[in-house]
This record gives structure tokens, sequence and C-alpha cells, in this order.
């Protein structure tokens, strides 16, 4: 919702009232920082999928293990690979999230 108030746009928010701009800055930082994470998710993921390509070329995986489920499941055996899929599905949540509000924005421009 805005508002003008002595010749100045402001966007009210549920705790206080601040300018469009500090609004429409936040959010940005916002999408831009799920965006980060979600970029961060699949560069892990990319990295697991190299070290079990790694261990097909050196003989010690089979060939139906180097993608994206395998990976996974690699991830899983260990101990704290569960953490590490929840904080992975988050950061994937994240991007999705961040792809579907550019193209709401660059549709709606």
């Amino acid at each position: 919702m805005r508002t003008t108030r002595f010749g100045k746009t402001f966007a009210v928010g549920v705790t206080r009232t601040r300018p469009v701009r500090e609004a429409v800055h936040e959010a940005r930082r916002g999408t831009q920082v799920a965006g980060l994470v979600g970029l961060v998710a699949r560069g892990v993921l990319y990295l697991i999928l190299a070290v079990l390509a790694l261990g097909l070329v050196f003989g010690k995986r089979r060939g139906n293990e180097v993608d994206a489920r395998g990976a996974m499941e690699e991830l899983a055996r260990h101990g704290f690979g569960s953490v590490l899929l929840v904080i992975l599905t988050i950061g994937f949540a994240s991007f999705a999230v961040v792809v579907c509000v550019r193209s709401a924005h660059a549709n709606a421009s």
C-alpha cells in the first residue's frame, strides 16, 4: 500500500512506514540472495557429480550412479548427508522462486 505525506510517497508496512525506494531495494536484495543460494546449491550438486564422474573414470563407481540421483544417494549415505540434502533442497526451492519471480516480472513489463 502506498501513501503520500508531505510530498513524498511511502510504502506502508505492518511495522513501520518507509520510502518506496527502500522497499523495492529490500525486495530486490532478497531475490538476489535467494538466487545466489540456489546457484550455490547447483554448484554443490555439480561438484558431487564431478566427484562421481572421476570415480567412474578411475573404476571405483558403476555407470548408473553418475547422475543427479546418484549424487543425492551418495549424500544420503553419509552422516551429514541428510542435513546437506535439506540445505540443497532449500537452495533449489529458493532458486525456483527467483526464476518464477523474474519471469512474472518480465511478463508484467
